[in-house]
């Protein structure tokens, strides 16, 4: 009885050892150089993209950007604009207006002809 416990005891081990060398290669498969992590993110940073959600944001929005342009001014002129921006989108008569132009989301934008919708947020 003595040998079959210390054979069970050989084959605990054996497979401690066993998920732990697995536990090893899976965590470190997951190790970064930071040096690496930190050219990539000033490559990205070069590339356009933003260092954080404050300058992100700023960079997106389109009343300063898109709706801003001439080209699109003028290709705009003769459709009648609508900019939902609403702090309880789930309340009427905000939602009612999110379900009628098709948006799922926050800003909203629609653009209608003056006899029917041509297109909005979410392509409706």
């Amino acid at each position: 009885m003595v040998r079959v416990k210390q054979a069970f005891g050989i084959f605990i081990l054996g497979m401690a050892a066993y998920y732990g060398w697995i536990a090893y290669r899976l965590f470190a498969s997951r190790w970064v150089d930071p040096a690496e992590v930190r050219a990539s993110g000033e490559a990205k940073l070069e590339e356009g993209r933003y260092a954080n959600l404050d300058e992100g944001l700023a960079g997106v929005v389109m009343d300063e950007t898109t709706l801003v342009d001439p080209a699109v001014q003028a290709r705009l002129a003769d459709y009648v604009k609508i900019k939902l921006q609403t702090e309880f989108p789930d309340e009427p008569p905000d939602n009612l207006l999110m379900m009628r132009i098709g948006a799922i989301g926050l800003p909203a934008y629609a653009i209608y002809r003056p006899k029917g919708m041509l297109t909005s947020e979410n392509g409706r």
